[in-house]
């Protein structure tokens, strides 16, 4: 990226730091959290050999019309080939010596002994608490969660309070070089604007999840 995302930057601070053992990514829609994830994670192998990530999501399937793409999108910008444009089934790819892993929540056995040092869980509110459980007690090193705060009751909200998981929200404000006019034109229809109410396109709960990035 030509300009540091500050979920980026902040989670190279957090893996620097070694008091901290997670980070948890809340915000809005198009907030840069999912690219600056896997920024992050390429320049982690970039440097380190060996090493085994686990990235879950609610289903399996659902990573190839997600993070499937996202991977295809960004790993020529480092100069590293990719198979997720020709290949419809990847749960497992080699990342310059280190392992990727892709684990569906919808099939729990798949966890048992799944042992990482880094995993994450993209879009954390979709997935039960024994999954989060099962991947922590076997995680070694470092776990990421995001996640658009589309409700206020979750176990992820409790990770609060633990001195060794460090919470960041970002909106799409902190992301607005590499949105599309559409996209901007979207979220910022939701605003209770006279004008937006007038157009009948003002939600108040969507603005606030997917414009502020609140609870």
């Amino acid at each position: 990226m030509n300009q540091r995302n500050p979920n980026l930057q902040f989670l190279a601070d957090c893996w620097q730091d070694k008091t901290v053992h997670g980070v948890c990514l809340e915000g809005s829609s198009r907030s840069g959290k999912t690219v600056s994830i896997i920024h992050f994670l390429i320049a982690i192998c970039s440097v380190n050999k060996g090493l085994v990530i686990n990235i879950v999501r609610e289903t399996y399937n659902s990573f190839k019309t997600t993070l499937y793409l996202d991977f295809a999108r960004f790993l020529p910008d480092f100069g590293i080939p990719n198979n997720f444009g020709y290949v419809n089934d990847i749960s497992t790819f080699n990342l310059m010596g280190n392992k990727i892993n892709f684990l569906g929540a919808d099939k729990p056995d798949k966890f048992e002994g799944a042992g990482c040092d880094i995993f994450w869980i993209n879009e954390m509110l979709d997935v039960q608490k024994p999954i989060f459980d099962q991947l922590e007690q076997r995680c070694r090193r470092f776990f990421i969660a995001d996640w658009n705060p589309k409700t206020t009751d979750h176990y992820a909200f409790e990770l609060e309070k633990r001195p060794d998981v460090k919470f960041f929200r970002t909106t799409y404000k902190d992301n607005l070089l590499y949105i599309s006019p559409m996209e901007l034109k979207k979220i910022e229809s939701y605003e209770p604007t006279p004008e937006n109410i007038a157009k009948g396109t003002a939600d108040k709960y969507r603005w606030a999840v997917y414009g502020l990035g609140e609870r």
